[in-house]
């Protein structure tokens, strides 16, 4: 019988594993069958395949070493993106992350997502958005800290605000307001300004959209005092006064043809000190205080 020298028999052992090795591998509790379709294949009733933990901090940074390859898999723990697999798409060049149902619009607390398309559309291109860089847009309502969104944009966080930072200085007069309800409006300035105006007439004359208070002084004679049009000054509130000590002229306060004061082309009054707050709508003016 011819034996083998042990250097020799530990290079046949080699070889042998290698050829075995270079075609199909398993690690498993069963390591004599395998899928004939797998290159690799694992097999264990109480242990997983852990793979390298990776801090991403960035799509497209490889923070590997050598050079980016497609394919790589690894799971992203402490970085500053969310936790989870990611693999390397070399045509994209960027991590691409593999999403879970969790990670899905839609998705209700017991894991089953009810959609599986992304809402966010990327601008420019009417397909959806495929990374935390691109421009983005939707066309729905959006809710922010609450699943029933009533608006475009509804955000209900009492205990954390909404704050607004690097807002642009503008000359614009159009300012924005907020009523009760947390809805936003829009107001033309010159609607709040001018109720900082004041002046007193004395004759026949028409309000202007910039007055805030009229002094009237009917002491002399009768004063008609023709408001502006409602059209195009919504939100538009004069208030009038008679200044006259006595009660022998009256002051009335009329609209122009075609639009009404409480339902009526007009108003009078004549009682020293005497005065009407009005407003308008855009379409009408009304009478909000009488004093």
């Amino acid at each position: 019988m011819r034996l083998f020298p042990p250097g020799r028999l530990i290079l046949l052992l080699f070889l042998i594993i290698s050829v075995r090795l270079s075609a199909q591998t398993k690690i498993g509790d069963d390591p004599t069958t395998m899928h004939p379709g797998a290159i690799l294949e694992l097999q264990s009733t109480n242990k997983g395949l852990l793979l390298p933990r990776v801090e991403l901090n960035s799509l497209t940074n490889w923070t590997l070493a050598g050079t980016p390859v497609a394919g790589m898999i690894i799971y992203n723990e402490n970085g500053q993106l969310p936790q989870g697999l990611y693999y390397w798409d070399n045509a994209a060049l960027k991590w691409v992350k593999l999403v879970v149902d969790t990670d899905l619009p839609g998705t209700t607390g017991g894991g089953t997502s009810t959609t599986s398309s992304e809402p966010w559309f990327k601008v420019g291109a009417h397909a959806p958005a495929t990374s935390n860089t691109d421009d983005i847009y939707i066309m729905g309502k959006t809710g922010i800290g609450t699943k029933t969104p009533t608006n475009k944009l509804t955000v209900s966080d009492t205990a954390d605000p909404i704050r607004l930072l690097g807002v642009e200085p503008s000359n614009d007069a159009n300012v924005l307001t907020i009523n009760t309800s947390g809805v936003v409006h829009q107001i033309d300035l010159s609607k709040i300004v001018n109720l900082m105006n004041i002046r007193t007439v004395i004759h026949d004359t028409l309000a202007l959209s910039t007055d805030g208070t009229i002094l009237v002084d009917a002491a002399q004679n009768n004063i008609t005092i023709t408001l502006p049009s409602a059209t195009g000054n919504k939100g538009l509130r004069i208030t009038f006064k008679n200044i006259a000590e006595n009660d022998l002229h009256i002051v009335r306060i009329q609209t122009i043809p075609g639009e009404t004061l409480d339902g009526s082309s007009g108003r009078t009054f004549a009682l020293p000190w005497q005065g009407i707050v009005v407003q308008c709508n855009g379409v009408k003016w009304y009478i909000i205080g009488i004093f």
